[in-house]
């Protein structure tokens, strides 16, 4: 009896699963339900959005660029007047947050949706010649549509230790780097 009892559970979390990932059903109050769900995740997203655009708007520099090579995505953002230590960078789930703070006047945040082929937890960042750059690693898996890797924990990035590392290709930045 526990074992079919098992059994049953079992088919009934694998069919939940296939039914929410996209597991086709016939009837309509599901069809019913999988619109509202629809519509109700996606006008969470383009709110998000929404808001997000508008404090890039009112808080960017419009000067941050993104290089993405094979193997590395990273974020170059122009802060001069900034030292290492005056700079924050942390990412919770694929949201990038830049503070950047000199007491007692001067202060820039940047709040970014990073790509979900970025690798959050092998960040680093370093402030080259009034240049903030962040990279991070590509990831080798693909990640499935239904898997579980939305990470709640708020992650801060680390500073580069290492004076010179790749920017991508063969290119090489350092202490000694020209814009």
């Amino acid at each position: 009896m526990i074992r079919l009892l098992y059994l049953l559970a079992v088919v009934y979390v694998t069919a939940a699963c296939r039914h929410i990932c996209g597991h086709h059903e016939h009837g309509g109050h599901t069809r019913h339900n999988h619109n509202r769900l629809f519509e109700e995740i996606s006008n969470k997203v383009i709110a998000a959005d929404k808001k997000l655009q508008n404090f890039c708007v009112a808080n960017s520099n419009g000067a941050t660029k993104e290089i993405i090579d094979s193997q590395t995505y990273q974020l170059r953002t122009p802060l001069a007047n900034y030292q290492e230590n005056e700079v924050e960078v942390k990412i919770r789930h694929r949201v990038l947050y830049i503070d950047a703070d000199k007491p007692p006047l001067q202060r820039y945040s940047e709040i970014r949706l990073l790509p979900n082929f970025v690798d959050t937890k092998q960040a680093n960042f370093q402030l080259v010649d009034g240049i903030l750059i962040i990279n991070f690693n590509i990831k080798t898996q693909a990640t499935e549509n239904c898997s579980d890797n939305v990470d709640s924990d708020v992650i801060t990035v680390p500073k580069l230790e290492d004076e010179t590392f790749t920017l991508g290709g063969n290119e090489r930045m350092g202490s000694n780097y020209k814009r």
